[in-house]
């Protein structure tokens, strides 16, 4: 797991830009929020990354994560600040 705790980490640029839909088609990806849709991504596709929060990360097994694509954790304020959604769950997969 690889810990991001700076606004100027790239992941944290790109996590913002792909809130623009522009950006999404350009790079050919989706952003998944929550666990109920990544739980409904296709077992076929593949998975960029995981981004969970601290506090997801302190409450649920993310080991399961690791094993599917790279696993990021951020900051509370930093993971609610990538997000589109008004109240985050803690996790996200592009």
């Amino acid at each position: 797991m690889k810990r991001i705790e700076s606004r100027d980490n790239k992941w944290v640029k790109r996590l913002n830009g792909l809130k623009i839909k522009k950006n999404r088609d350009k790079e050919g990806v989706f952003v998944a929020e929550g666990l109920r849709f990544i739980s409904e991504v296709p077992a076929g596709w593949e998975v960029e990354a995981f981004v969970v929060s601290d506090s997801f990360a302190g409450e649920n097994d993310i080991s399961i994560y690791e094993k599917k694509g790279e696993l990021l954790c951020l900051s509370d304020v930093l993971f609610t600040s990538v997000c589109d959604t008004e109240n985050p769950q803690g996790i996200l997969a592009v």
